[in-house]
């Protein structure tokens, strides 16, 4: 017997389901009819069976989907009972059943195949520079995100990317794009809503892009972007390291000398370089004469240090 509790993925799926083994002639074949959800229990040529079975034997069990009815679309699992009694059970398209030897009269089996229909939408996220790449002040990040419906019918989109992590570190320079028509992004606050339909066999993707800015460089050590709902955190989960300043001023005083020592430590993950160096300025303003012991590049005006 067939049970399709939720319908069929696509109107004019049928499936075909077919008893055998146990010394059984072929042919033991029924197929559903029509668009009815529930039990297939319309037309008696939906039944593989009924069969005369032996005690002890055991039979193999299939379904098959037909009229365009696909596989990957249904979660299927099977089960087979003696009166109320369920006697075996599994899941997938294929399964034995061996008839129990009570009792000695003999009594009814009814197998029966229920399919729920399985939703197809996968997500992910993906960045440019690629997640793990370390960032800099200025630096930009483009962030995808890449959904999937690989199932025969359409599925519906209802999710948030949650920017919390990320505003904070870096300012949005390119709103978010979607690449389809039906797929709608609200920003509300520091959240991405992503909602709307995306057809069967489709994907669809929405684009932003952000800039890091100079604060982040004494905030935070990593931007991290999160997507919800997603099957696996690692595909949907992007972070990049960022250079980071940690500062330290300290004064001691003699006869008619104040000696100042400022303390500029790296306390992030990547190293400052050349093309992007360091970068953090003193202000020294009421201070008419100075003298300093430095290492790297200084030079001051107006009142003020930088190093």
């Amino acid at each position: 017997m067939k049970d399709l509790p939720e319908g069929r993925a696509n109107p004019t799926d049928q499936f075909m389901l077919t008893i055998d083994g146990g010394g059984l002639a072929s042919g033991n074949v029924g197929t559903t009819t029509g668009r009815e959800p529930g039990m297939q229990d319309r037309d008696f040529n939906a039944y593989a069976g009924p069969v005369a079975v032996k005690p002890g034997e055991t039979y193999t069990l299939s379904e098959l989907g037909v009229n365009g009815a696909q596989e990957e679309d249904y979660a299927s699992r099977w089960s087979c009972k003696q009166g109320e009694e369920e006697i075996a059970h599994g899941r997938g398209v294929e399964g034995s059943v061996t008839i129990p030897e009570s009792p000695a009269n003999g009594t009814d089996v009814a197998c029966t195949f229920t399919n729920a229909i399985v939703g197809g939408l996968s997500a992910s996220k993906s960045a440019v520079p690629a997640s793990g790449t370390p960032v800099q002040a200025n630096d930009t990040i483009t962030y995808t995100l890449r959904f999937a419906n690989s199932a025969s019918t359409p599925a519906t989109v209802d999710t948030t990317d949650d920017l919390s992590d990320v505003l904070g570190n870096a300012t949005m320079i390119q709103d978010p794009v979607s690449s389809s028509g039906t797929l709608a992004v609200v920003r509300t606050g520091k959240k991405l809503a992503i909602t709307g339909a995306l057809a069967a066999k489709s994907t669809a993707t929405v684009s932003y892009t952000v800039r890091v800015h100079e604060k982040s460089e004494r905030a935070s050590n990593t931007v991290t972007n999160t997507l919800q709902g997603c099957a696996s955190p690692e595909d949907c989960t992007t972070e990049h390291p960022v250079a980071a300043l940690g500062v330290e001023k300290s004064a001691e005083a003699e006869i008619g000398v104040v000696n100042y020592t400022v303390t500029v430590t790296n306390t992030g993950e990547i190293a400052y370089t050349a093309d992007k160096p360091a970068t953090m300025t003193d202000n020294l303003a009421g201070l008419v004469k100075v003298g300093a012991v430095y290492r790297g590049t200084c030079g001051q005006a107006r009142g003020r240090r930088a190093w």
